[in-house]
């Protein structure tokens, strides 16, 4: 009788199926190969990037050639420097976030150039998008402050006669001033506007005198647009006894004259910061309350009056939307922030409940700094989330990557918006809040 689980040699194991010696060699280099994947891919993608570096080394090379047998090499150096510093930025070695930053003592922090600059009270330091520190430079200012511009800042001593304007790669001009320092502030495109006792001077990328304007009030705020031609100075004075404020409207193309093309008025309060949300359109923050004018005629276009509450801070962020958070630091009752578009229509509001620092716009949200972490609100004033921190917030950066800064490190923010099913418990709805929604608006 037959063995029941085999043939006439009895039970048997499954065997595998033969394959010639070729098949064999070819299923061993098959797997080989498929091993190597992760480091053939690692090699190709460096030979790919060594090739990128040599063309774009001999593209802004050969752009610098051309620009000074044509006469163009002054002005041209300027845009191939910077050109220059966002591909050495670009193939610098980076850094995962989080990562270590002595931030101890920060006095402020900007984007600049996809990444950031950090200024403390002996250093400025300026990061990559990737996290790479491109450079460091030491200060001795009592009182150091920036403005920066899109890939370039001016650091000053204010209340000094001192400041110089660096790159990510180097220093580009250093000027000592005749009078003490009391603001700066640089376009995107790198024009520059010193404000000293008396006198608020602009200059060109290259650091020629566009023009110098004469004034006996106190420079509190100023603003360029985006297109680098609009220019906003922001004073303070006194009306019989009482502070009272005044903004000058500039153009600043070359030739322009010191003449303002329009003055706006507020005799009962100062300007604190000023926004453009585009070249037309100028937004004034004062002690009072919040205008919008036409940049051009000085029109009034729209106004939110506080109700009395005490504003602490305001952010505008790339798309023009504004923030402006109420409250003393002291008492988290008081503390709300209030959101707008650019035509100043309240978008939400919400009650933070927190003792608050500082409030910073983002592409979709705008973050809090409270003394235990960062609120993040969605534009309509949803709550989006807390991220708690260990050490105290310092900044909020909303650059390539939005970056929160402690004493200590440099995080990355990442809060997604809350689906539509539990979006209510979040924050308060514009309709529901304390402020009035007391923003009019003249003209669409």
């Amino acid at each position: 009788m037959p063995p029941v689980n085999g043939g006439p040699f009895g039970p048997q194991e499954p065997q595998e199926p033969y394959r010639p010696q070729g098949a064999q060699r070819r299923g061993a280099r098959r797997q080989r190969v498929q091993s190597d994947m992760p480091r053939l891919a690692q090699i190709r993608h460096k030979k790919r990037m060594r090739r990128l570096r040599w063309l774009c080394v001999c593209v802004v090379f050969l752009a610098a050639v051309l620009a000074y047998f044509t006469g163009l090499y002054g002005a041209s150096a300027s845009v191939l420097g910077d050109k220059f510093d966002t591909l050495r930025a670009l193939f610098s070695e980076g850094q995962e976030f989080p990562f270590a930053v002595r931030a101890q003592g920060l006095q402020n922090a900007q984007p600049l150039g996809g990444g950031f600059a950090m200024l403390t009270d002996n250093e400025l330091s300026i990061y990559a998008a990737n996290g790479a520190l491109l450079r460091t430079v030491p200060h001795s200012y009592a009182r150091p402050a920036m403005a920066a511009g899109s890939t370039r800042l001016c650091l000053y001593h204010r209340g000094g006669t001192s400041l110089s304007v660096e790159s990510r790669s180097r220093t580009l001009w250093e000027y000592s001033a005749p009078s003490a320092i009391e603001l700066c502030a640089m376009s995107p495109g790198g024009t520059l506007a010193i404000a000293q006792r008396g006198q608020v001077s602009v200059y060109t990328p290259m650091f020629e005198e566009i023009f110098t304007f004469y004034t006996s009030e106190h420079v509190t705020a100023m603003a360029f647009a985006g297109d680098n031609k609009h220019f906003a100075v922001g004073c303070s004075g006194s009306e019989n006894g009482a502070l009272s404020g005044r903004v000058y409207l500039f153009t600043t193309d070359p030739g322009a004259e010191a003449d303002a093309d329009a003055v706006l008025e507020n005799p009962d309060g100062m300007p604190l910061k000023i926004f453009y949300p585009s070249a037309s359109r100028v937004v004034v923050v004062y002690d009072n309350y919040m205008a919008l004018y036409d940049a051009q005629d000085g029109s009034e276009l729209a106004r939110f009056d506080y109700g009395g509450l005490p504003v602490q801070s305001a952010s505008m962020g790339s798309s023009g939307n504004i923030a402006l958070l109420f409250g003393d630091g002291e008492h988290s009752a008081q503390t709300r922030v209030v959101l707008f578009d650019s035509g100043l229509n309240v978008t939400g509001q919400a009650s933070v409940g927190a003792r608050t620092f500082s409030v910073t716009v983002g592409r979709r949200e705008a973050y809090v700094l409270a003394a235990g972490g960062v609120y993040c609100y969605g534009l309509d004033g949803t709550l989006w989330g807390i991220q708690q921190t260990e050490n105290r917030p310092l900044a909020v950066v909303a650059a390539k990557k939005t970056v929160l800064l402690t004493a200590a490190s440099a995080s990355e923010l990442q809060f997604a918006a809350p689906q539509e099913s539990g979006a209510a418990g979040g924050g308060q709805a514009a309709s529901s809040g304390a402020l009035p929604a007391s923003a009019h608006s003249e003209s669409a």
